[in-house]
């Protein structure tokens, strides 16, 4: 079976991880280049299918949404955590040394009690952790870890002993959030790779959830599974999966007890449904949390934009300078998805009307023509309304799903109640709620006096949602550099194509004149370069 690899033994050099099957029969760790060459992925683009017909190159340009893939410095670090959450938790199921049977007589048990805390060895130590990733919808959670699983096979095949191991495991978690759901993807996912019947066998509509959720725990040391991954994590749904505690439990157990280390992904909507688990259970975000926001326009930015523009099927490809590199993020406000369709639109646009380039106009006009739908969603980012963001809840970020998990927990503030507070008094209010969020107010003292006074019939709630992205958006401004100013005798030596060195050469003229003889030779150049 292709899924299949027949183990491999490899030192790995960690003094733990040694005589480990489970680890040894692993890829070996990879350093930071190797990991970011094998995540790396780029369409091919050959000289010659810039002059294949229209239809054919409109098909190649397609490829970009699928086929290009830049690792950027948090994706780095997922990896690493990734690797790091793999091996360790195989430490404590090492079957050399019995931890791993012991673990399955454990199950066995459990599976009788239909319960998950049941044990008949309870000197087990666990080793497994979990980290979780939320972020904004369309930066890419997804497709990185999809990467990330792809360095690994699915299936190792040992013989001494005889384990069918499965490193990793991904559950899009069902879109009616069901617990009873999630357990049936499980078997169905287990089945896909090693051709087995597991769902049919456990998963019968007779079948209570505790019962399945006690069977996939077993056949997850069964088939030493290293990492369960639940992506679309925010669909779980409390009442159908019987409240916070059920749901707490079962992710709880799957780390502490069972021993399997657990990768949550969702959007930020997802934090509220966890809050409880992530402040009573340390291992399930043992290795942290990492929350992944927009693009800022920043170094990020420009490698992503950068690799990104490399790929045209145009006949008249253009470089990529400031003014389309603004266009871009303006358009797409830095979420990755949105900047690859507006790229791909604009060059199949190109293509059919037989302007054959890009231009900001043309960027421009293709999002204002073909992606009409998500217009109400950027409007709301780049006027960093957070009312607007909030009726968007794949676009709410980490700071204003915390703000209002704080803001739920305070009593509120009514207008009536505001207007009987001196504004020095209001102002305290605010900062005290910001700082209880860990949040630095020293630099933004302006921001919450500007929001308090523009908006003086807003409650609190809403003040305070006003002031947090105000501060968002300000510290995804770039910094300007600071400029030193240079005295008028050093001005000869600045570049040629300064302004201050040509008014230092040409001693004796107004400036005016100097810009007057610049303007002319800058145009004269250009008349020629057009008719050459």
């Amino acid at each position: 079976m292709s899924n299949f690899h027949q183990a491999i033994y490899k030192d790995t050099g960690v003094a733990e991880y040694k005589d480990n099957i489970l680890i040894e029969g692993l890829p070996l760790i990879y350093n930071y280049k190797q990991a970011f060459n094998i995540l790396s992925q780029f369409p091919e683009i050959q000289p010659h299918e810039i002059e294949l017909s229209k239809e054919i190159r409109i098909h190649s340009i397609s490829k970009i949404k699928y086929e290009l893939y830049q690792p950027l410095k948090y994706i780095m670090q997922l990896e690493k955590k990734f690797s790091m959450i793999l091996r360790q938790g195989y430490v404590g199921r090492n079957p050399n040394k019995g931890f791993l049977n012991t673990h399955l007589q454990n199950g066995g048990y459990r599976i009788e009690q239909a319960n998950l805390d049941a044990s008949v060895f309870d000197d087990i130590t666990t080793t497994a952790s979990g980290i979780s990733v939320f972020g904004f919808s369309g930066c890419g959670k997804s497709r990185a870890i999809e990467r990330i699983i792809a360095m690994y096979p699915r299936v190792i095949e040992h013989s001494k002993p005889n384990i069918i191991q499965i490193p990793i495991i991904k559950i899009d978690c069902p879109t009616n959030g069901d617990l009873k759901e999630l357990c049936i993807k499980f078997f169905s996912q287990i089945d896909q790779l090693l051709n087995t019947q597991y769902l049919s066998i456990y998963a019968s509509h007779k079948t209570s959830v505790d019962t399945m959720i006690a069977q996939m725990a077993q056949l997850a040391n069964f088939h030493a599974i290293g990492v369960i991954v639940i992506d679309e994590i925010q669909n779980l749904n409390e009442s159908r999966s019987g409240g916070t505690k059920k749901m707490q439990s079962f992710f709880v157990s799957l780390v502490n007890t069972i021993g399997i280390p657990v990768i949550q992904v969702g959007t930020y909507e997802a934090i509220t449904l966890f809050e409880h688990t992530f402040s009573s259970a340390r291992r399930i975000t043992g290795f942290g949390s990492m929350f992944w926001d927009r693009l800022a326009d920043d170094d990020q930015w420009g490698v992503f934009i950068n690799s990104l523009w490399r790929f045209q099927w145009l006949k008249k490809t253009v470089s990529l300078d400031s003014i389309l590199n603004k266009t871009m993020y303006n358009l797409s406000q830095g979420i990755i998805d949105i900047a690859i369709n507006i790229f791909i639109l604009s060059q199949i646009r190109a293509i059919e009307t037989g302007i054959e380039t890009l231009s900001p106009g043309l960027l421009e006009s293709t999002y204002n023509e073909e992606l009409k739908p998500i217009h109400q969603m950027l409007h709301a980012i780049r006027n960093g309304d957070a009312d607007d963001i909030a009726n968007y809840s794949d676009l709410i970020t980490y700071e204003i799903e915390s703000l209002k998990t704080v803001l739920s927990s305070k009593p509120t503030t009514s207008n009536e109640e505001k207007s009987y507070m001196r504004p020095d008094s209001l102002e305290s209010s605010i900062i005290q709620i910001l700082e209880s969020m860990d949040i630095d107010t020293k630099n933004s003292i302006q921001s919450i006096k500007e929001v308090i006074t523009n908006f003086p019939n807003y409650i609190v709630s809403k003040l305070i949602l006003k002031i947090m992205t105000k501060i968002q958006l300000s510290e995804k401004k770039p910094k300007k550099k600071d400029s030193k100013l240079i005295s008028q005798k050093d001005w000869i030596k600045l570049p040629s194509d300064d302004l201050r060195y040509l008014y230092s050469k040409n001693k004796g003229k107004s400036i005016y004149e100097v810009l007057k003889a610049v303007s002319y030779t800058h145009l004269r150049a250009h008349e020629t370069g057009r008719n050459l």
